[in-house]
């Protein structure tokens, strides 16, 4: 039944992109492959944003069992779940579904009403939380969030021991922990060189 979905629904809107739950994955996996280095290991993996950083990820993996594991673990297609392989003009690069998995456990008790019924107190639920955000968002000292501040000033302390080439018109290099390439002509195109 699910794979009958997944094939009707990449037919009907063949441009949009697929993707499945990590932690869905990683319960599944859990089941046979149990271990704390392992569920680490599998989130390293699939927070990896380029390449090289995914092969050593999965390099790092493959320490920590037999290669049936690794096996099972491919068994649920990397590209639908690691985020080097998310497309790009997307903005989101969850690797788990938190965001619907919240929604649901705020409507559990709404879920086995009549349907009417069942809309209305969604409704409600989600106008009374719009509206405690919105009183949130007058507490803020400036018109960012505070944890986007904060991932911006961890983001600025990082960079500052990376250094920076020009390497053409508009590209960079960019060299710290790792070595990257920007292209600040086209889309933003980052590409890990490696360590």
């Amino acid at each position: 039944m699910q794979k009958g979905l997944f094939v009707a629904i990449g037919d009907l809107l063949p441009a949009t992109e697929h993707r499945k739950c990590a932690r869905h994955i990683l319960a599944n996996f859990c089941k046979d492959w149990r271990g704390l280095q392992r569920r680490q290991q599998f989130w390293r993996i699939a927070k990896s944003t380029f390449e090289s950083q995914l092969r050593r990820n999965i390099e790092k993996m493959k320490l920590l069992g037999p290669r049936r594991m690794m096996d099972a673990l491919m068994y649920y297609n990397i590209e639908y779940w690691c985020k080097v392989y998310f497309n790009t003009s997307v903005k989101c690069d969850y690797v788990d579904n938190n965001m619907s998995e919240c929604f649901n456990a705020r409507i559990l008790a709404a879920r086995h009403k009549t349907i009417i019924t069942m809309l209305e107190e969604i409704r409600v639920k989600k106008m009374t939380r719009i509206g405690s955000l919105r009183e949130f968002v007058n507490t803020w000292g400036s018109n960012y969030s505070p944890m986007a501040l904060k991932v911006l000033e961890e983001n600025v302390t990082r960079s500052m021991d990376c250094n920076i080439e020009f390497n053409g018109v508009a590209g960079f290099e960019i060299k710290g922990l790792c070595q990257h390439t920007v292209d600040l002509l086209g889309a933003l195109v980052v590409v890990g060189l490696g360590s």
